[in-house]
């Protein structure tokens, strides 16, 4: 296959688990993330692994310049890419009052702006058959998330915008799949998290390398949302049957209370 598969926040735990599951599938590889070390070391690994070809650019997606650059380049090594996967986000948790007006901004060019901008320019490729997309969005991306409302809302508008995508590309051989995940075990905070929460944490929380894999068999059956695991996708139901005031307060809640659990709670 000489098919190219375009993955970006290739660095990062899901970003690697989608480029060593496309590697596996024949793909050949154009990696980006903004950790260049970290994206040179995984395409050289891939390559020798899989026997695919890989190319990696290191971009920090939050500007729109560093963008230009990174399509300008994927054209001038003359590659179409036949997949998208957009994964880079940013997330700071806490309350609004208590994060930055620059870190709140940058949750939404990274998860939002970014991945708008990426699809763009993806689907305006000269496709010669079936393209792939999916989007990375959140299980938290269905209901206002305190503590982290500004990651949910703009994972939200990354389900709203890609569905409409998804209907807008389907008659030129388009399929779009967007991403829901839970808890994914990336770094030591986010470790930290999920076993705050215990047996919730333990339900909800599935391998970087299973979301993938379902994630590319649900874009290849060209199903429009990928939730991995049963209980993520009884806790999307309670989404749709609770008032979405009444959600956000549960959340809250529940947040407070797992908050008291983490070390660096206990330091403080």
């Amino acid at each position: 296959m000489e098919d190219y598969a375009l993955i970006t926040g290739a660095a990062g735990g899901l970003g690697k688990a989608f480029a060593v599951e496309c590697a596996r599938r024949g793909y050949n590889l154009y990696l980006t993330d903004r950790f260049g070390d970290k994206l040179d070391a995984l395409a050289q690994a891939l390559s020798r692994t899989y026997s695919v070809k890989t190319a990696a650019y290191a971009c920090d997606l939050m500007h729109m310049d560093a963008r230009r650059a990174l399509f300008s380049d994927i054209i001038r090594r003359g590659i179409t890419p036949g997949l998208c996967v957009c994964v880079a986000g940013l997330d700071f948790e806490g309350a609004v009052s208590d994060q930055s007006r620059e870190a709140i901004c940058s949750i939404v060019r990274i998860n939002a702006e970014a991945t708008l901008d990426v699809n763009h320019f993806f689907a305006n490729l000269p496709h010669r058959g079936r393209y792939y997309i999916i989007n990375v969005a959140s299980l938290g991306g269905f209901c206002p998330m305190p503590l982290k409302a500004a990651y949910a809302a703009a994972k939200r508008l990354v389900i709203n915008f890609s569905l409409a995508l998804r209907e807008e590309i389907r008659h030129s051989g388009g399929a779009l799949t967007v991403l829901c995940p839970a808890g994914m075990r990336t770094n030591r905070e986010i470790i930290e998290n999920i076993d705050s929460q215990r047996l919730i944490g333990r339900l909800t929380t599935l391998e970087t390398g299973a979301i993938a894999a379902g994630a590319l068999k649900s874009v290849f059956k060209n199903r429009a949302f990928c939730i991995p695991g049963t209980f993520n996708r009884f806790l999307r139901l309670l989404t749709v049957v609770f008032p979405s005031r009444l959600v956000a307060r549960a959340i809250h809640y529940r947040w407070r209370v797992t908050r008291k659990r983490l070390p660096l709670a206990k330091e403080r």
